[in-house]
């Protein structure tokens, strides 16, 4: 007998009888049986970050190397209760749930809604948990912070943690990670401890991963999660001695304005912080667009209702003092809601689209 927390009812993994399950429940029963059963592996679809999304094949040897190396980095043991919180379709959810089952850990499935700890009985303890940055942004806002310092560890990855949130993050008292990996490296291979006193402004590779950079200055992985082949990233790095490196952005996100090679992500950076002190809470992030004489410009694009002209205009003049010189946004752009894709990441080709909808450039 093998009981697990299933989306509030307590059900035997190994014998329990699926029919009266919802399909979501079985999905997640069938996956887990089957690994249990030894599968050979399982099929998944990639989220687009080193190509077009496409589904792929990932071995049970990857994902085995992939718990063994989590469980070395992150001290995780045997008897500890996991939440497993996001969306069992993708490799985030999938590994939480083999992680669990591959340790030991006592398993508490719920649906990936904004604030998981709302579907747990309240005398139900986490030990472990992976969220994406919209969930813990979630739960501290409904002043659930002590459920967070009910953990031991915490992983935050699938999108990125605004300067703002990892500043909230500072005041819970377990570790919390922010992760770097995608679906073709089986999850994280990196991670960075974002609070406590013992906070790392970088990323450390995982044991048993070799990172290089290719001429684009974008990061190359390989280990037994890669089946040991070199995967080439579109993301640029600086790479630091010991296994650390710093993620500089995308390199689709770089834009020439001018002969000025822009990183947009550092651009965002500076802007998140300026926001966070104005105390604005709009969502955004910048684009280019094409330029006459500069080739291209930076675009600043915003979520929410359009803000007065005298509003915008003093944004841009405040940002150019802030930004290095040519590489401040010059239009602002609003759209109501920005578009997000399937793990909740902000979808910026869509949301781009909405615009060229409704405005003429």
């Amino acid at each position: 007998m093998m009981l697990i927390d299933l989306m509030g009812i307590e059900f035997d993994l190994i014998h329990g009888d699926v029919k009266e399950l919802t399909y979501e429940q079985q999905n997640v029963v069938t996956f887990c049986r089957n690994w249990l059963n030894n599968t050979a592996g399982f099929e998944v679809k990639t989220s687009g970050s080193t190509g077009v999304p496409k589904n792929i094949f990932i071995s049970r040897q990857q994902a085995l190397a992939s718990v063994s190396m989590t469980q070395s980095a992150l001290k995780l043991q045997p008897g500890w209760h996991s939440l497993v919180c996001l969306d069992t379709e993708t490799i985030a959810g999938k590994m939480m749930l083999i992680r669990s089952l591959e340790i030991g850990m006592h398993l508490h499935i719920v649906s990936p809604v904004s604030n998981p700890f709302k579907q747990l009985n309240t005398d139900t303890n986490i030990d472990f948990v992976a969220m994406v940055p919209l969930q813990v942004s979630q739960i501290l806002a409904d002043g659930d912070l002590q459920k967070l310092n009910g953990a031991k560890v915490i992983l935050v990855g699938g999108a990125a943690v605004s300067s703002d949130l990892e500043k909230q993050i500072e005041a819970i008292t377990c570790r919390v990670y922010q992760t770097y990996g995608m679906t073709e490296t089986v999850s994280h291979i990196a991670i960075r401890l974002i609070n406590t006193i013992k906070k790392q402004p970088v990323y450390k590779k995982l044991k048993n991963i070799g990172i290089k950079k290719d001429s684009r200055h974008c990061l190359c992985i390989k280990g037994t999660v890669t089946n040991n082949e070199w995967l080439v990233t579109n993301d640029v790095v600086q790479l630091l001695p010991y296994g650390y490196f710093q993620l500089m952005g995308r390199i689709d996100n770089v834009v020439n304005s001018g002969g000025v090679k822009i990183q947009l992500e550092e651009i965002e950076q500076i802007i998140a912080n300026y926001f966070f002190r104005q105390k604005n809470a709009n969502r955004f992030f910048l684009s280019s667009l094409p330029h006459a004489t500069l080739g291209s410009q930076v675009i600043l694009i915003i979520e929410g209702d359009e803000w007065s002209k005298e509003k915008q205009q003093q944004l841009l003049q405040s940002l150019q003092q802030l930004c290095p010189k040519y590489q401040s946004p010059k239009l602002i752009f609003f759209v109501t809601n920005f578009l997000e894709t399937k793990s909740q990441k902000i979808d910026r080709v869509a949301t781009r689209r909405l615009i060229n909808m409704n405005d003429e450039f």
